[in-house]
C-alpha cells in the first residue's frame, strides 16, 4: 500500500521539475514584465531586509508570468491604470499603479517597488491574491474593479 504523503510529495516534486507539462503563466505587459526583472536584480543587491522579502515576492512573481508584446487587458492592473481592491474585508481603496512615484502624486498611488504593488500587477477584476506583509503575516487583497488606462 503506498504512502499518501509519499504520493503528494511525488507529484508536488514534478510540477517542480515540470515533469507534469509546462506551468501555467499569467499574460502581463513587456514593459512591466522587465521593470520586474529590473526590481529584482536591484533587491538582490540590497541587504535590507524589506527589498530581501520583495526580492523573493518578485521572483515568485516572475515565474508566474507571461511577458507579452502590446497587451490590452481592459480587466488588468498594469502600470498607469487606476482600479479598486479591498484588503482582507476592509473598505474599497481607490489605485494607481505607477513605476516612479512622485512626491505630489495624490493618495492611492502604488508604487510598483513595493510588496502591494509587485502583488498586483497582472491582477484582473474579481482576483484575490494572497499579500504578505513585512511583519510576516499573510493578509488577502481582491482587485475589485480596473478601471481606465492613463
Amino acid at each position: 500500500m503506498s504512502n499518501i504523503h509519499e504520493h503528494r510529495f511525488s507529484t508536488f516534486e514534478k510540477q517542480l521539475n515540470g515533469q507534469n507539462g509546462p506551468r501555467e503563466c499569467s499574460p502581463v505587459p513587456e514593459a512591466d514584465y522587465h521593470r520586474l526583472k529590473a526590481y529584482q536584480e536591484q533587491c538582490d543587491e540590497s541587504q535590507d531586509r524589506a527589498e530581501i522579502m520583495l526580492s523573493y515576492i518578485i521572483r515568485h512573481k516572475l515565474m508566474t508570468l507571461k511577458p507579452v508584446k502590446n497587451l490590452y487587458a481592459a480587466r488588468m492592473v498594469t502600470s498607469g491604470r487606476q482600479f479598486q481592491y479591498v484588503i482582507d474585508q476592509g473598505p474599497v481603496q481607490d489605485g494607481l499603479l505607477v513605476h516612479r512615484a512622485r512626491w505630489g502624486q495624490g493618495t492611492g498611488v502604488i508604487p510598483a517597488y513595493s510588496i502591494l504593488g509587485v502583488t498586483l500587477i497582472g491582477m484582473l477584476a474579481g482576483q484575490r491574491a494572497p499579500l504578505l506583509c513585512e511583519n510576516g503575516s499573510v493578509r488577502s487583497v481582491t482587485v475589485s474593479r480596473v478601471t481606465q488606462a492613463i
